[in-house]
């Protein structure tokens, strides 16, 4: 825990890489953990780039076009989606000193398919009910499982630990200049935008050494 209020990582040291957009940064980070493996003073099994995207999602594209032809507001189309899927707050039950929040949603099966959230019903502007397929496209689509960001830049992250009995401020020099020759040389091409730095709980140790 220390380590990660620190550093920001799950590891004794790690690279960071700071780029315009999530795809550049992927492709430079598993450049780059490809590079580290190789690196003897680098437990191999250790390097790990931390993924940021390949998670599933449901996406549903409303289209305006059709929505005007029913006389239907975005607004409301959202609010209906956010009610029948995520649920609203309705209020409070008490149960002696419990008190539990009360939320309105769909029937979870209603709800767990896409095909099934194309039935949810949209009141149009003369109160007819108009399915949600007749109005939106939907359909599944990959993303980030979460998105980092660190001095207004987004990041992603490779861990590493040493392997052998050397500092790891000796480690961090080693795997640096191991990087650097392998972009000098073109091994690794980074995007444009792209840049990255090294930090752990090597630098606190840098530190000490230096106010000592």
């Amino acid at each position: 825990r220390q380590v990660m209020l620190s550093t920001g990582l799950k590891a004794p040291m790690g690279l960071k890489i700071y780029g315009p957009d999530l795809e550049s940064i992927e492709k430079a980070g598993l450049q780059l953990e490809k590079v580290m493996r190789d690196i003897p003073e680098i437990n191999r099994a250790s390097v790990y780039y931390d993924r940021a995207s390949g998670a599933p999602y449901i996406e549903i594209k409303l289209d305006r076009e059709k929505l005007s032809r029913y006389g239907i507001q975005m607004g409301d189309v959202q609010s209906i989606l956010s009610t029948a899927i995520g649920g609203m707050s309705e209020g409070n039950t008490v149960e002696g000193r419990e008190r539990f929040p009360i939320r309105v949603r769909y029937a979870r099966e209603l709800r767990n398919a896409p095909d099934l959230l194309s039935h949810i019903l949209i009141p149009a502007m003369d109160g007819t009910q108009i399915p949600l397929s007749q109005v939106a496209d939907i359909r599944f689509s990959r993303g980030a499982t979460m998105i980092n960001s660190e001095n207004t830049f987004l990041v992603g992250y490779i861990t590493f630990d040493k392997a052998g009995s050397l500092a790891e401020v000796d480690v961090v020099n080693e795997v640096k200049r191991a990087v650097d020759e392998n972009i000098k040389q073109g091994k690794v091409v980074l995007p444009k935008g792209v840049s990255y730095s090294f930090t752990g709980t090597y630098e606190q140790r840098s530190e000490e050494r230096r106010v000592g």
